[in-house]
């Protein structure tokens, strides 16, 4: 019996092992080698030819010292973090609000559903940069009426920074919602309803099922659309950062690898700071628990 007992759980081992060992392998070939090669080529000289790439010179932290001193690039890496950490929570409100409406029960709810997420289907490079060229990206009215420099005149300077941020980027905002509204969906859609309903019987407003219950539900899947949001906008092709890699890659290969990876810390660190913010009044509330319970 005893022999059975080991045999099976060697077996269930080896199975689960099985199951994820495709991911591992495709992890390790084609994400965890081409990273190592990537950091690397940073700390080189790239020469690309004919013949493929050839290491000129070891230049150590050279590349990074001279990627840290780019100005340009500098300023668009701080363009990019301080628009990440005001777009986000913009686009993670909007979504759940838009799932909310979108949830409800009316006639042609399917056919809203896909005209909302067209544009996620069409957000292709020369799309974006076609509705960019042309304005289509900013709402006119607002430029027209001067409601920016309204807010600039009367509030703090920093402030009306986020409001001019956010109004001239309100239209992205919005084509990023896409995918967070559709995952933001399925988290509603599970939600029994006699929870609300036993939530009404006691007295609870909507608001109050909103915070107490679809809010909390709701939480790890906020986690999950801001990691999705922070990458969509990684990787957007209008990405001042991602230009100025692009423009240098086949002249000054291992320069833009530094730049890469200092393009991917940074991103890491705003990914760190929404997620922190998100989570800590659950670490907060755990650690109340606790006290309680001692």
């Amino acid at each position: 019996m005893k022999k059975f007992r080991l045999k099976r759980k060697y077996r269930e081992w080896l199975f689960g092992y099985l199951f994820i060992g495709f991911w591992i392998i495709g992890f390790i070939v084609f994400s965890l080698i081409p990273m190592g090669q990537s950091i690397y080529y940073s700390t080189k000289n790239i020469r690309i030819s004919t013949d493929g790439l050839q290491v000129v010179q070891n230049l150590g932290l050279k590349n990074y010292q001279n990627a840290f001193f780019f100005i340009y690039f500098m300023e668009s890496l701080w363009d990019y973090a301080r628009n990440t950490l005001i777009m986000i929570p913009m686009i993670i409100v909007f979504s759940i609000i838009i799932a909310l409406l979108l949830n409800r029960k009316y006639r042609l709810r399917g056919l809203f559903r896909t005209i909302y997420f067209l544009p996620v289907i069409i957000s292709s490079g020369p799309v974006i940069s076609r509705f960019q060229s042309q304005g289509a990206m900013k709402i006119p009215t607002l430029a027209d009426q001067n409601l920016i420099s309204i807010f600039e005149s009367g509030l703090p300077t920093s402030f009306a920074g986020i409001l001019a941020t956010l109004f001239g980027r309100i239209v992205i905002i919005m084509w990023f919602t896409g995918v967070p509204v559709l995952i933001f969906l399925a988290g509603l859609q599970k939600i029994d309803q006699s929870i609300y309903e036993a939530a009404s019987i006691d007295g609870a407003s909507m608001w109050e099922c909103f915070w107490k219950i679809t809010l909390p539900t709701l939480k790890p899947l906020i986690n999950v659309n801001i990691i999705f949001s922070i990458v969509a906008i990684n990787i957007f092709s209008s990405n001042n950062v991602n230009s100025i890699i692009d423009s240098r890659k086949l002249t000054q290969y291992g320069y833009v690898n530094a730049m890469a990876w200092i393009y991917f810390v940074v991103t890491l660190l705003v990914l760190g700071i929404l997620l922190l913010v998100v989570n800590f009044r659950r670490k907060e509330k755990r650690a109340v628990v606790r006290k309680v319970i001692r």
